[in-house]
């Protein structure tokens, strides 16, 4: 019977240790990311906000949306993120200049914590499960809000970063 009751335990402690693992990854990678660019979102914020109000009004491929590419794409640069870009909300969805945002399928829990940014109930947040892009790479997207002259949240700087080992 002993040795029964330890086998279950043991094959639990087995399932349950790549999740803790996972979670852990996840966190990590998330908190990390956010504590990074918290400054740089700020920074966007203070020095591009008639940029980005502009391209949340209209959001084309212009010189602002060139400026604020060039800006992030020197982020990813020097930070090792995979890719990082702004969001804008139009009613209900969320798109960046030139595309709709992929918010169906696996960019679902982004939406989650993009709603959270605009409704106010968190100044930034993580994806709490993997994300996997077209290209099938698993990343962890971080999202922070970028304010414009009005001091109200007018982007999401959304950043997707590598957790590294994901294969448990």
């Amino acid at each position: 019977k002993l040795t029964a009751v330890l086998s279950v335990v043991l094959a639990l402690i087995c399932f349950a240790a790549p999740s803790v693992r996972k979670g852990s990854a996840l966190r990590t990678a998330g908190e990390t990311t956010m504590n990074e660019m918290r400054a740089a979102a700020t920074v966007v914020s203070y020095y591009s906000a008639q940029q980005i109000d502009t391209l949340a009004g209209e959001p084309t491929i212009n010189t602002n949306y060139k400026f604020l590419a060039g800006l992030l794409s020197q982020l990813n640069t020097q930070q090792n993120y995979q890719k990082s870009y702004l969001l804008y909300r139009s009613g209900t969805d969320y798109f960046a200049p030139g595309a709709d945002y992929p918010i169906s399928g696996a960019y679902k829990p982004v939406k989650t914590v993009v709603d959270k940014i605009y409704s106010g109930k968190t100044t930034g947040g993580y994806t709490t499960e993997l994300v996997t892009r077209q290209d099938f790479k698993k990343v962890v997207v971080t999202c922070l809000p970028v304010y414009g002259t009005s001091h109200a949240v007018v982007a999401v700087l959304c950043i997707e970063t590598d957790p590294g080992d994901t294969a448990y």
